[in-house]
């Protein structure tokens, strides 16, 4: 089934370049995810609302680590964006991007 939308982004131009940070209104940031955020993501996957629109729990940070370190190789893919959203040096969610292909 073809796609009605042709791509407007030349392939090239995302893994030739590092995932932006992106400064919003009110002090947000969205930034790209460290490894240093899987206690985040961790304690964040417990919370049953979370749990609810989610396909994916994590039971330990290596799992939740692994999750974060497969993001940077979607970028370079040119498959997936995917930010932290922190303000006032904490995470407070996640922003992402995903391309249909």
């Amino acid at each position: 089934m073809p796609y009605l939308v042709t791509p407007v982004v030349p392939a090239g131009r995302m893994r030739d370049r590092e995932q932006p940070v992106l400064r919003g209104p009110g002090g947000l940031v969205l930034r790209p995810w460290e490894a240093g955020d899987a206690p985040v993501v961790l304690e964040a996957y417990q919370d049953p609302a979370i749990q609810q629109w989610n396909l994916r729990t994590f039971a330990s940070l290596a799992e939740a680590g692994a999750w974060i370190a497969q993001w940077e190789g979607q970028w370079l893919a040119e498959r997936d964006g995917c930010w932290a959203v922190t303000g006032g040096g904490a995470v407070l969610g996640r922003a992402a991007l995903r391309g249909s292909g």
